[in-house]
């Protein structure tokens, strides 16, 4: 029998607010998919077709971390669902967040770039703005490359997906709780990377990390409130990915002071003692990163493991 999918009713889903019932632990197969997928396909792809105009920057960044969201709600529920389908959605929903990236990447490392001349009282050049406008034509480029009918497919092709899931008995208490305890472990082993300042790029691996635990724990946050309190672990957590994001956009400054179009605009002499106070700004923010995560990360991925036990049904094997 062919399953029939109503996507007038489904393309209405996607681009009204969810307003729904909230997430249970006993939620199950497509009422579990339609709360945890409605809004960040809402936060993703009904805001991907707005005019980006003035509201780029922004607009821009919502649809970035509404991917990520969107990411991570699909991988909590892969058991109900075709392995298939899941990466196909999370693929496309990954290349997305790239094709809007341009715009915060070139936003973040002109900021830095200005405040590394402000602290050395040198005038910004009056050609700096011009990569500005690199990251408004990487707008528009992505823009392009997503017109409105290719959102639009993308994202109602997620929410089909919820429509049959595989699995329709799974509750959410038997996926959360193993899904927040493999996250927990995927972050263990790269933190003595931090006490390497080499390691810039397993640092960013590790906020990575870091980023999935916490939108997985935010997704548990409301439903498990009596068995757990997660707001105090969703702060140290924040805090954690805006440091070794802060680390990262350092490293990406001193890596673009390199880019032969901005040494001559800079001047070569200029650009030489940037990248020189780029560097001491990477050791800054990476000393600032590693005191803290060092210190408070491991007990908390203690916590969160016992936590995981506490909601899922089968004994969990510790970490080698």
């Amino acid at each position: 029998m062919v399953q029939v999918v109503d996507r007038r009713g489904l393309l209405a889903v996607l681009l009204k607010v969810p307003a729904q019932a909230p997430l249970s632990p006993n939620d199950a197969g497509t009422t579990l998919l339609e709360k945890l997928l409605q809004e960040p396909v809402h936060e993703v792809y009904a805001k991907a077709i707005r005019p980006m105009d003035h509201h780029g920057t922004e607009l821009a960044h919502d649809v970035r971390v509404g991917t990520r969201r969107l990411t991570e709600a699909l991988e909590l529920v892969e058991p109900l669902l075709e392995k298939r389908v899941v990466r196909r959605a999370q693929k496309r929903a990954r290349d997305l967040r790239r094709a809007f990236g341009d715009k915060r990447v070139a936003d973040v490392l002109l900021e830095d770039l200005q405040e590394l001349l402000k602290d050395a009282g040198i005038p910004a050049p009056s050609g700096l703005q011009a990569f500005a406008a690199k990251g408004e034509r990487g707008l528009e480029e992505a823009l392009k490359r997503y017109p409105p009918e290719r959102v639009l497919r993308h994202g109602l092709d997620v929410l089909k997906m919820g429509q049959h899931p595989r699995r329709a008995e799974l509750t959410l208490v038997d996926v959360a709780g193993r899904h927040l305890y493999r996250r927990a472990n995927e972050a263990e082993p790269l933190i003595p990377a931090l006490n390497d300042l080499r390691e810039l790029e397993t640092h960013h691996r590790l906020r990575i990390r870091i980023k999935r635990l916490r939108y997985t724990l935010e997704i548990c946050a409301s439903p498990f409130a009596s068995t757990f309190e997660a707001k105090p672990a969703l702060g140290t957590l924040r805090q954690h990915q805006s440091l070794l994001g802060r680390l990262n956009d350092a490293k990406e400054l001193v890596l673009w002071l390199h880019d032969p179009e901005l040494v001559e605009l800079l001047h070569p002499e200029l650009a030489a003692q940037l990248i020189v106070r780029a560097r001491r700004l990477v050791e800054q923010r990476w000393e600032e990163a590693k005191t803290t995560v060092l210190a408070e990360l491991p007990p908390l991925l203690d916590q969160l493991r016992r936590t995981a036990g506490l909601l899922d049904h089968q004994e969990l094997t510790a970490p080698a």
